[in-house]
């Protein structure tokens, strides 16, 4: 304890000493001040591919001499202090070089390889700083720049060598050679390039979970540009597409690109495993009348569309085959371990369709079941049916091979679901049963109590006995029929309803009266009867006799008008659901409400006048 006391005794004495000592002495004076640095360069003899610079380089130092140099080469002359210098940061020393000489020829590449991607232009920096002969560093190196750019990139050029294909095929992205499973196939490539000579290639698979002897390696073995793929055993490739990317380096140092987005250069394909094929040969469809159902063939061979019964069922028979091209490990010579998938697309008028001021809604189903169909027997029916709604549908089948490669061009049918209802007969009909044919007038007599819709007299409001109000109604009946065609189902018929008044003078603003404007149900199915009733009041107390009301008659009157009717075969609560069976089981795949599965009559429209008199 004394001897550590000792020493702190003695620290603090030795600094007393030393700052009362300093103040008598002379500031300090900076006996070392770095060198500073020059460059200049003259481009030497370059061709169009190797960029060759002559740099030339001296220092000045004020108070001692330049006795060697460091130097380095990055992508661009960055401002201090990001910029290379090493006499700041020791990772910038150690990335230099040392020379003692005061210039050189440097060949600055004309191609750069960044994440893959080649690029034709290069942009690089030289820096260079000075060091004096104690050791200090420019702290400002002198920097020059570089752009060296070639014209072209190398190119390469693929073969396949596939057997039975009738000899080697250039490779064209647009074509693509199909190899069977477990069938041998090799790939040859070339480079070209204008940038002197080849010097290197080097190969590597873009198919996942794929790995090749040598792969990713540089080779000068200018002749070793053929890849064998022997396709068996655990080199066996899997069904689906191959793709075998390949470089060339040329004498610049630029590489050919390989494209590995749209692989449309640089890279080879083979498809591996032939497609199955599929055929539909078979259609039927089953509709039912109450309890008698009747099943009959359809036509699906000609370019017409059969129109099927709504709800009723069409069903596909079809089968499948594989290409002999390929090898097979299936064990079933019966059945061939092909699996069968079903799929359509519906297309259904969302009010009225397009021909109506509506749309088309187009849905597809996935292919089903999911894993195929694995119970049939090769060469033998496979079978699915679905119920049909009031849309348009396009039903696809497809065979799936037992490596999971289906059809790429399934098999289809068309058919139409659901006859379109018929309008037979429409009518306008005055208080006075007298039928109004198109361009008539409706004429209303001001006095005659048959007019008035309910009660042969005018009502009187009294509940504001201020103003006592006199009501007038004036009415007409719109009358509809129609029917559906006999192959729907039992209560099939025109179920529901539109029609809109409107005057010609205002053709898109519609007359809100009655239920003109909306979808309503028939309250007799087939049959529309509505009465549209016109109501006029006036004050009892001003007008008394009614003639000064006659005279301000509503701006309704007097006008000329159209009405249109059309109606549809289902009602306004009815939901629809779409079946199919997966499997031999009945699935539920959608529901769909009227508004989209709807079939309409055509539209009629009539022109009359409505008049009053007194």
């Amino acid at each position: 304890m004394k001897l550590r006391l000792g020493f702190i005794l003695l620290a603090v004495c030795l600094l007393t000493a030393m700052f009362s000592c300093r103040r008598n002495q002379p500031a300090l004076v900076d006996a070392n001040r770095p060198p500073d640095t020059e460059l200049w360069y003259v481009p030497a003899d370059s061709s169009e591919y190797d960029y060759l610079v002559h740099t030339y380089w001296r220092g000045v130092d004020p108070d001692g001499v330049v006795v060697r140099y460091i130097w380095t080469i990055r992508d661009t002359i960055e401002p201090p202090p990001l910029g290379w210098n090493p006499a700041a940061r020791i990772r910038d020393f150690r990335e230099g070089q040392l020379t003692s000489r005061t210039d050189s020829v440097f060949a600055f590449t004309a191609f750069q390889s960044t994440g893959g991607v080649g690029v034709k232009k290069n942009r690089q920096a030289f820096y260079i700083a000075a060091v004096d002969d104690n050791g200090v560093i420019d702290p400002f190196p002198a920097a020059v720049e570089f752009v060296a750019t070639v014209g072209e990139l190398p190119r390469i050029l693929f073969t396949t060598w596939i057997p039975g294909s009738g000899g080697p095929r250039p490779f064209l992205p647009t074509r693509l050679d199909t190899v069977g499973m477990f069938r041998p196939f090799s790939i040859s490539y070339s480079g070209s390039t204008k940038n002197g000579s080849i010097r290197s290639y080097r190969f590597f698979p873009l198919t996942a979970n794929i790995e090749l002897a040598g792969q990713n390696e540089w080779t000068t073995d200018l002749s070793d540009t053929l890849r064998v793929f022997p396709n068996v055993g655990p080199d066996a490739l899997p069904s689906g597409r191959f793709r075998l990317a390949a470089q060339v380096r040329d004498d610049a140092g630029a590489e050919s690109q390989v494209d590995a987005g749209q692989f449309r250069t640089g890279v080879a394909q083979v498809v591996v495993n032939f497609e199955p094929d599929t055929e539909i040969f078979e259609v039927t469809n089953t509709y039912c009348q109450g309890t008698q159902c009747v099943e009959e063939p359809v036509n699906f061979t000609d370019a017409n569309p059969d129109t099927l019964p709504y709800s009723s069922w069409v069903t596909l028979f079809y089968r499948g085959w594989d290409s002999g091209a390929d090898s097979s490990l299936c064990q079933d010579v019966v059945n061939k371990c092909l699996r069968y998938q079903v799929q359509y697309t519906s297309r259904a008028d969302v009010d009225g369709g397009p021909e109506n001021g509506g749309v088309t809604n187009e849905s597809t189903v996935r292919w089903l079941p999911d894993d195929g169909e694995d119970n049939n027997e090769f060469g033998t029916a496979d079978s699915t049916s679905l119920n049909v709604g009031s849309a348009s549908y396009t039903v696809r089948a497809r065979t799936v091979d037992e490596y999971g490669k289906p059809d790429g061009t399934p098999d289809d049918i068309s058919v139409v679901g659901n006859f379109r209802p018929t309008l037979d007969s429409y009518s306008i009909v005055n208080y006075d049963g007298t039928v109004i044919g198109d361009g008539d007038t409706i004429t209303w007599d001001w006095w005659n109590p048959s007019n008035y819709k309910g009660t042969p007299q005018d009502t009187i409001d009294i509940s504001d006995p201020f103003n006592i109000r006199v009501i007038k109604k004036f009415f007409f009946v719109l009358n509809g029929a129609g029917h559906d065609h006999p192959k729907e189902p039992l209560n099939a018929g025109v179920r529901s309803w539109i029609y809109t008044l409107h005057r010609t003078s205002s053709p898109t603003v519609i007359e809100r009266v009655a239920r003109s404007g909306f979808w309503t149900d028939g309250l007799v199915q087939n049959t529309l009867s509505d009465t549209i009733a016109f109501t006029i009041r006036y004050s009892f107390i001003d007008d008394l006799g009614g003639f000064e009301a006659f005279r301000t008659l509503p701006s309704w009157l007097n006008e000329e008008y159209d009405i249109t009717i059309r109606g549809r075969d289902l009602a306004l609560t009815d939901v629809y659901e779409q079946f199919m069976f997966v499997n031999g089981d009945k699935v539920r795949l959608n529901a769909f409400n009227v508004s989209v599965l709807s079939r309409w009559t055509g539209e009629v429209r009539q022109r009359f006048y409505l008049a009053v008199t007194q």
